[in-house]
């Protein structure tokens, strides 16, 4: 019976995850999503905020389990632009007939409001999520405790922008916006910190180099089969090591030229 909860759960869990891309008009959006159990502390998805904003988002709640799906489970409906009463990414503009994008730090900041530190939970989560404006393909965005993107410019060495801030639930400062401008032939990969701290048998981390080597390597490819490549060199690296966190993935390419 609690196998068939925990299954039951887990497609609860997965019926959360983007079920159909944005269509937008010259960017590609794609994503990969491997719990290390039956349930994830890690949730991620990609929607429309209004006619020229797509917002993205990729979290990790801190543990494993039960709590942590439950956790994650409740933090995605509140990032969800269809929950308007309660949504934090997007509030109505009546004169424009659209809504309005609410900044990403301040979205943060009201999660962190949220989701305050309880000592006898102990759950706190990272959190990477920013605002895709489609017309002039910027990217602004707010890093919780979790890693910056890796952005691959068309022209020029692929790099990990530096960025502050406190996991959710343990800010007490203002969190800082950040900015990427792309260009068309640019991509921009969100992940977990499963991926960098995946272990092989001699305890070495998979690391920041060999994840831009990997995607590197495959830039040629559709973004969903670099992640597929990704995923072959993690279990390349960890052999018979099995992976000790959740792993995703959600990417961007500007294709238009």
């Amino acid at each position: 019976r609690m196998k068939k909860n925990l299954e039951t759960a887990a497609q609860v869990q997965q019926a959360m995850l983007p079920e159909h891309m944005p269509r937008v008009k010259g960017v590609e959006f794609a994503w990969k999503f491997r719990p290390c159990d039956e349930l994830a502390g890690d949730i991620l998805n990609v929607f429309r905020i209004n006619r020229k904003s797509v917002g993205l988002y990729l979290l990790d709640v801190s543990g494993h389990g039960t709590a942590a799906a439950l956790l994650a489970v409740s933090i995605s409906r509140m990032l969800s632009p269809k929950a308007l009463a309660s949504s934090l990414v997007r509030k109505e503009d009546v004169e424009a007939a659209d809504y309005k994008v609410v900044p990403p730090a301040h979205v943060a900041e009201q999660l962190n409001a949220h989701f305050p530190w309880d000592p006898e939970v102990g759950q706190f989560f990272t959190l990477i999520y920013g605002v895709l404006d489609t017309e002039a393909l910027t990217f602004n965005y707010v890093s919780a405790g979790h890693p910056g993107p890796a952005v691959f410019p068309c022209e020029g060495e692929p790099y990990i922008p530096r960025s502050s801030g406190m996991p959710v639930g343990l800010a007490n400062e203002p969190y800082d916006e950040h900015h990427i401008q792309l260009a068309p032939g640019d991509r921009m990969h969100l992940y977990s910190d499963g991926v960098t701290e995946a272990m092989n048998r001699k305890r070495e981390l998979f690391g920041v180099p060999r994840l831009l080597e990997s995607l590197g390597d495959n830039g040629d490819q559709p973004l969903a089969a670099c992640h597929d490549r990704l995923m072959a060199d993690l279990e390349a690296f960890r052999g018979a090591t099995r992976f000790n966190d959740d792993i995703s993935m959600l990417s961007v390419e500007v294709t238009r030229r």
